[in-house]
């Protein structure tokens, strides 16, 4: 965020804006994944699985609400060019790529392991992070070359773009997991046809 208002770019500042989400949505994660290892008791019968639900379901909201920010700011920056400080923008991009790369293949790695919506809506927010550190990199060095500072509010709503995404299908998934609906791979006349 430092290098973001420092440098001036909306590109990093949508990059550290989705990282912070990140953090919040590992948090409501590993809240959920702790919660799910709960055993059911008198009031919660069925235990707490739910919750890893509820929780992809606020990560998607989340990454949802953060696009739109991306868009509105980067709309107004089309509009208004703001001067760009290219040099701190790349090698705080730099930084950002080598985390996220390394928390992304962490995080893949595990959903091998588990098919788990919870799991995946996390892996989204970081594969959207690496994504965006890309992007940024793309941009300041765009910037650098030809000195067209509206690369950087193009870029941030490409990140946008790639953000709501994500959000969306996991507010779709988590949403008809809620919703008790049958689960794309189930064909339910199918399975009445064979029971009976």
């Amino acid at each position: 965020v430092a290098g973001g208002i420092l440098s001036n770019s909306l590109a990093l500042l949508s990059d550290s804006a989705h990282m912070i989400s990140d953090v919040i949505a590992l948090a409501l994660s590993m809240t959920a994944v702790y919660l799910a290892s709960r055993q059911p008791n008198a009031r919660y019968t069925f235990g707490y699985l739910r919750f890893e639900i509820i929780a992809s379901f606020l990560n998607g909201l989340a990454l949802v609400v953060i696009a739109a920010g991306i868009f509105v700011e980067g709309i107004r920056r089309f509009f208004n060019p703001e001067d760009i400080d290219f040099q701190l923008m790349l090698v705080i991009a730099g930084i950002g790529l080598v985390v996220n790369l390394v928390l992304t293949l962490v995080l893949h790695r595990s959903t091998k392991e588990e098919e788990n919506l919870n799991v995946r809506s996390a892996l989204w927010h970081f594969f959207g992070d690496l994504l965006s550190s890309i992007g940024v990199i793309v941009s300041a060095v765009l910037i650098y070359v030809t000195g067209q500072v509206w690369f950087d509010p193009l870029i941030s709503l490409v990140i946008g773009i790639i953000i709501f995404t994500g959000g969306s299908k996991i507010i779709r998934e988590s949403y008809l997991i809620l919703m008790e609906s049958v689960p794309d791979r189930f064909n339910l006349d199918d399975i009445r046809r064979t029971i009976r």
